[in-house]
């Protein structure tokens, strides 16, 4: 009896705390471990959470309980950490299937308000998700005054799965305004990463200038799929020839594609287990193996994943230049790099020396929009560690943004460098967020959130000590990165509570880490 008082008694307090703006919802348990209820069209659910609960099923049913979609979620337990919102996109039902009727699911699951269960509604300068789970930028395009940022998102909890891309526009890369979801799993698999491109032709016939996005279907095995929009990347038609690539390769993803102006053709970047593959095509649909580039080449602690090839301008001279995510030993999630040249079929590299793009614990998963102003190369990461990813301690949502970085060649320390450096906007728009300075032999070392930096003039190293956390061992790791040889070095730093990015002699050398 005292059990029931005690459920009573919190049933009221969950009943009064969400009173007002929500109200509670009317399920009907169907047995034990499933339960069900009604909504119309623009019904918003707020569904409780609980990120250490065991995974259930949440199902979409028609009018005719007709199954149409289905998604893993941690539906709270005995606790609930946070509540992600539902809208309903017709009259439906939702089934959730593996959670008891005397879970705090039950008791707490409401009516109200989308914006009850946002976790981050105000701007800030590192794009995240106002819910939810995200990792690698994905389809980054730039059309009609919009920058695009699509993104590996799970709507339904802070943990990796159920990926789909999620979406943002933002007129100057500072202010972002989140969009609806445009791509959801379907009976191919999930949505894993890719590109888009505007279709100024119109060489896949869905239109002039739509935009088509080229993406991984991830099921059984990891295959090539379209998907086309002409209402500026609001929604997506998925192709209904999908899919339209395939390989021998279990892991095959991620494609950059990109318009190769001498050849009038496109041309597709992949990973393709541990190397990239490179295709060609006239149309989007219909792809030619042109060759393959990357076995024995760079580091190789893990699959190789998230490409990119793209080609800047340097002393009067055009260079290509292949980036490549994987792991940097220990140091774990981080993007290396090529420079050479590309004929439109092969890329030859100018030497096979390591090099990485940041030097810090958080920068994975860089790509480049396609199609920007003056045809710069702006460049924006996932700023996380797979190492710890899914452990950092935060509510309701996990992942984030590094700032856009333009990306340029340039000498340093006796060799050609890809240096980056912010976007001209966010450093004209977030003055308060920035930090610059020297560094020079009297004043060799300096703290910022936490990271401790400290220069040894004699060798060039600078170490990067980040302050230790509970949550994970290879959080704490220190990391070094040789400079080049000088008296004094310039720094400019983008910080907020839980990020640092420091940019290193003009850019020539970035870290980049969470601080939390």
């Amino acid at each position: 009896m005292r059990r029931v008082a005690d459920n009573i008694f919190f049933l009221f307090m969950v009943l009064t705390f969400v009173s007002g703006c929500r109200s509670s919802a009317e399920l009907e348990y169907v047995n034990n471990m499933t339960a069900r209820i009604s909504l119309e069209c623009g019904d918003v659910l707020l569904i409780p959470m609980q990120d250490d609960a065991p995974e259930a099923t949440v199902s979409v049913l028609d009018e005719n309980n007709g199954y149409m979609r289905s998604y893993s979620a941690r539906l709270a337990v005995d606790t609930t950490d946070y509540f992600i919102p539902y809208r309903a996109k017709d009259s439906e039902q939702l089934e959730f299937s593996g959670i008891s009727f005397e879970s705090s699911f039950s008791l707490e699951i409401c009516r109200g308000k989308e914006t009850d269960a946002y976790c981050n509604e105000h701007p800030v300068l590192h794009f995240r998700p106002l819910y939810g789970w995200i990792n690698d930028p994905n389809g980054m395009v730039y059309k009609d005054g919009e920058w695009h940022l699509f993104y590996q998102y799970n709507p339904w909890g802070s943990k990796w799965g159920n990926l789909s891309w999620g979406h943002a526009v933002s007129e100057d890369l500072v202010h972002w305004e989140h969009m609806d979801v445009v791509l959801e799993p379907d009976s191919l698999g999930m949505i894993f990463s890719g590109s888009a491109v505007v279709d100024r032709c119109n060489s896949a016939g869905f239109g002039k200038d739509a935009i088509v996005a080229i993406y991984t279907s991830a099921g059984d095995r990891q295959t090539q799929s379209l998907a086309y929009s002409t209402d500026n990347g609001r929604s997506f038609v998925k192709y209904e020839g999908n899919p339209v690539l395939s390989s021998r390769h279990r892991d095959f993803r991620d494609p950059k594609v990109f318009r190769y102006q001498p050849e009038e053709c496109w041309i597709m970047i992949i990973s393709a287990g541990n190397a990239m593959e490179i295709y060609s095509s006239e149309n989007l649909k219909t792809w030619r193996f042109e060759s393959r580039f990357g076995d024995g080449a760079g580091r190789h602690d893990s699959v190789w994943e998230c490409p990119d090839l793209f080609e800047l301008s340097y002393n009067g001279e055009s260079k290509w230049v292949l980036l490549c995510s994987s792991n940097r030993g220990v140091s774990g999630s981080a993007v290396q790099y090529f420079i050479g040249e590309f004929d439109g079929h092969s890329f030859i590299p100018d030497d096979y020396e390591e090099r990485w793009l940041d030097y810090g614990r958080d920068f994975y998963a860089a790509v480049t929009w396609n199609n920007a102003p003056e045809d710069k190369k702006v460049a924006i990461a996932w700023e996380s560690n797979w190492l710890y990813a899914a452990d950092l301690p935060v509510t309701g949502y996990r992942g984030l943004m590094t700032s856009p970085r333009e990306l340029f060649l340039m000498e340093y320390d006796g060799k050609t460098v890809v240096a980056a450096y912010p976007v001209t906007e966010v450093i004209e728009k977030c003055s308060k967020n920035i930090l610059s300075f020297e560094l020079i032999p009297e004043k060799p070392s300096f703290e910022i959130n936490g990271v401790e930096f400290n220069m040894d003039f004699t060798t060039s190293i600078l170490s990067a000590k980040r302050a230790e956390a509970d949550f994970s061992q290879a959080y704490s790791t220190e990391d070094i990165v040789r400079l080049e040889p000088r008296s004094s070095h310039d720094i400019l730093v983008i910080r907020e509570d839980d990020s640092l990015e420091c940019f290193i002699d003009s850019g020539a050398v970035c870290m980049t880490f969470l601080t939390l």
